[in-house]
């Protein structure tokens, strides 16, 4: 019987070693896929300036060595394009990060529920705090209305309730 106890609390060892372990690798996990999302930004950033450059020399000879084309180029819808490039740019980063933090976070949750109970031990719940206006006005409903009156000094006849936020409120 002593064997298998001390077996036994050997694999609950074994088995919490193993929870914090894992949970520890979960954080790589969710480190390297931070670093892999931004490394793919980076690998993005770097096509979109090698495009720029590789269409950058192919213009140059036509935007500076001939003034016929110069002409040519409506200038303002080479702006309103690269403009709307970048708007797409920022939206397609926004919307990439936006869903890797929120796949992120659903991993880290499931996680956590999976194996919370291994890594950390449960917490007791604590009660539950009451205002202290809430109390006194529970005490002051056991009141009769001429107690309550005679309490806040009121010689009105209204209900009990504002009776007693009357008397809360003195």
């Amino acid at each position: 019987m002593l064997h298998t106890l001390t077996a036994l609390q050997g694999a609950e060892h074994f088995l919490i070693a193993a929870a914090r372990l894992w949970a520890a690798a979960g954080e790589l996990l969710t480190a390297g896929a931070i670093l892999w999302a931004l490394d793919a930004l980076a690998r993005a950033i770097r096509g979109a300036y090698a495009a720029g450059r590789f269409v950058g020399r192919l213009l140059w000879p036509a935007i500076h060595f001939t003034a016929a084309t110069l002409r040519l180029i409506d200038w303002r819808l080479v702006a309103a394009v690269v403009f709307d490039c970048l708007k797409v740019l920022a939206v397609a980063a926004y919307v990439a990060a936006v869903m890797a933090r929120c796949g992120l976070i659903a991993l880290s949750a499931a996680m956590g529920r999976r194996y919370a109970a291994t890594v950390a031990p449960a917490a007791p719940i604590a009660p539950a705090a009451y205002h202290p206006a809430a109390v006194i006005a529970a005490d002051m409903a056991a009141l009769t209305c001429a107690q309550l009156r005679a309490l806040t000094g009121c010689r009105r006849k209204i209900r009990k309730a504002e009776l007693i936020a009357l008397a809360i409120a003195a």
